[in-house]
């Protein structure tokens, strides 16, 4: 079940309640677009410290912070069963975004 939340400077805050582990988010959910948090508090922290920073929201919800040329070295970003889609793996921005989340989190 997805609750939502009061938008917070102009980006929804989401929970998940079936999953286990961080249950907050603000993007659509899925993908590159989506950073999940352990609590309202931290995504907040996050919102505050990327809003003005370059984060935007785009037009499917997802946040924009992620780097085009990270992307282009993830298997996500080419259609199923390409050439490039076979050489890459899956979630190569896992890392950048968890640095981004612990960065705000630091204030």
């Amino acid at each position: 079940m997805t609750r939502a939340y009061k938008a917070y400077k102009g980006v929804g805050i989401h929970r998940e309640e079936d999953i286990y582990g961080e249950q907050i988010y603000i993007g659509n959910r899925q993908g590159c677009g989506t950073f999940w948090f352990e609590n309202i508090k931290d995504a907040r922290k996050f919102i505050d410290r990327y809003k003005n920073g370059g984060m935007d929201v785009d037009y499917n919800g997802g946040v924009s912070l992620i780097p085009e040329e990270m992307c282009k070295k993830c298997r996500g970003y080419y259609s199923y069963g390409t050439k490039e889609w076979e050489k890459y793996e899956d979630f190569a921005c896992e890392g950048y975004k968890e640095r981004l989340k612990a960065e705000a989190k630091v204030g």
